[in-house]
């Protein structure tokens, strides 16, 4: 015997005789026809499922949802009201650049010119023609003929250019929609990319990214013919002490040059080396010059580096665990993360917009738990300089892990293994009275927002600034540290 639910969504069947078991059979509403909405302006975008209806329309098994855009577009769409820059998207999309699939034309001539850079597909009398032998095969992936496909990019002209290209290489016309512009949606499925800083989290988009490299190409192959013009160095001099590293950085132009590869070389390697990434180490005291040349074309440029001899200036390092042990009661860290999840909640996404009166109350009491606490912190610090203590600080900073060798994480490890207590400032705290090290009185220029601080007989002597130094790993820092204290 069996017993016939109807539910949301589908059709339950329950089955007496088989001991009570359950079976779904998922049932999805037929979707309205793709039709264009001349309303909506000159891309296509479909009347029924767009911008403004799409929430209801989420998360069906038999849908796939792509945003046709890149993480940052060259194309300044600024100039007609939009953003260059991947700043959000609606949950459940996953982006994949649509400029990197075929060529992009007819751009407005406000925003200038978009990626023009290799792609899947190009052009030729009419016909679409693969640059590679997966090319199709990579479509058919991320666009399965078999299921409905939602389009939506920034404003709608890309989604709209990729619906054109489908159905010309032969996808079903009423399988694809154009949902419209990301920049025009107001629902509540929006995942806001932006940092409080005003750069975009674009690590956690969900982006498919196409790596030509490891493609094959095709007989029919077709170079987008954008050569390289110039090359230049983020430095023309660099001075570097023994075994240190310093990361120069090559310019090539212009931007959307199709092969921008270029490769590294030493004047005198006995001086001086440097990496294929540019990461130059000081091997003995003397001059080198290193030089990047590009594939294409053979432009050159240089920087003139100094390698100075290594001064040591180590410390007699105080035994400091008692003060960081009350560090750590202060409680600073467990009030960040009281009001973090307060103002983000699980899912990490804010919570109130900035001018929302519960926003501000809470903003004000976070404040008001903070200042006597980092008033306390720098009370035991400030102890420790008034006593002309030597000691080490890591300071946790966010641009900390953005690097191959995370300081913060990784250095109490080697601290610890030799026996060298240390002060752990976990949170890197600013409040209008000051961070942390302003209220000790420690020289900013000294500090230099460094992620680890060495203290001799309470004076800065040296910080680790990760934008300056590049420490790729152990042995990295290890060079670094031993300049100061004495490792096993």
């Amino acid at each position: 015997m069996s017993l016939v639910l109807l539910g949301i969504g589908g059709i339950i069947i329950y089955n007496a005789l088989n001991g009570g078991s359950t079976s779904v059979k998922p049932t999805l509403e037929p979707l309205p026809k793709a039709e264009a909405d001349p309303s909506r302006g000159d891309f296509g975008v479909d009347k029924n499922i767009n911008i403004d209806t799409i929430d209801k329309y989420l998360g069906r098994s038999d849908t796939v949802y792509r945003d046709m855009r890149m993480l940052e577009d060259p194309a300044i769409y600024e100039n007609l009201g939009g953003n260059r820059y991947l700043n959000g998207y609606i949950k459940g999309f996953e982006v994949i650049p649509l400029p990197y699939i075929i060529p992009v034309n007819g751009l407005p001539v406000e925003v200038g010119q978009t990626y023009e850079g290799i792609t899947l597909f190009y052009e030729q009398d009419g016909k679409y023609i693969a640059n590679y032998e997966e090319s199709m095969e990579i479509l058919e992936k991320y666009f399965p003929k078999d299921k409905n496909i939602f389009l939506m990019c920034g404003g709608g002209g890309y989604a709209f250019m990729m619906k054109n290209f489908l159905i010309a290489m032969g996808w079903d016309t009423d399988k694809i929609y154009n949902i419209g512009g990301y920049w025009y949606y107001k629902g509540e499925n929006n995942v806001d990319l932006t940092r409080d800083n005003g750069t975009y989290d674009f690590d956690s988009a969900p982006y498919i990214e196409i790596n030509f490299n490891e493609l094959t190409k095709s007989a029919a192959y077709k170079d987008s013919g954008i050569r390289v013009t110039s090359v230049s160095l983020s430095s023309d001099t660099i001075e570097l002490e023994e075994r240190l590293t310093y990361n120069l950085f090559a310019y090539v132009l212009p931007n959307l040059a199709s092969n921008k590869e270029v490769t590294w070389s030493s004047s005198n390697e006995k001086v001086a080396t440097v990496s294929e990434t540019g990461v130059v180490k000081g091997v003995k005291e003397g001059s080198a010059i290193i030089t990047v040349t590009t594939k294409d074309g053979g432009f050159t440029a240089s920087c003139t580096v100094t390698i100075t001899k290594r001064i040591e200036n180590k410390i007699n390092a105080d035994d400091v665990s008692s003060e960081n042990k009350e560090f750590s009661n202060v409680g600073v860290h467990e009030i960040e993360l009281k009001y973090n999840k307060l103002f983000y909640g699980d899912d990490n996404i804010l919570k109130y917009d900035y001018n929302d009166p519960t926003y501000i109350k809470l903003r004000d009491q976070r404040i008001a738990e903070l200042e006597p606490a980092i008033t306390k912190e720098a009370t035991i610090l400030k102890k420790l300089v008034d006593n002309k203590k030597s000691f080490i600080i890591i300071y946790n900073r966010e641009m900390c892990g953005d690097r191959p060798y995370n300081i913060y994480e990784r250095a109490p490890e080697v601290l610890k293994s030799n026996n060298y207590s240390f002060i752990d400032v976990e949170d890197d705290i600013y409040l209008d009275s000051g961070s942390l090290l302003d209220k000790v009185g420690f020289d900013k220029e000294l500090i230099n927002d460094g992620s680890l601080i060495v203290v001799k007989e309470g004076q800065v002597i040296a910080s680790l600034n990760p934008d300056f130094t590049v420490i790729n790993n152990e042995a990295d820092f290890k060079a670094w540290i031993t300049k100061y204290i004495d490792l096993k």
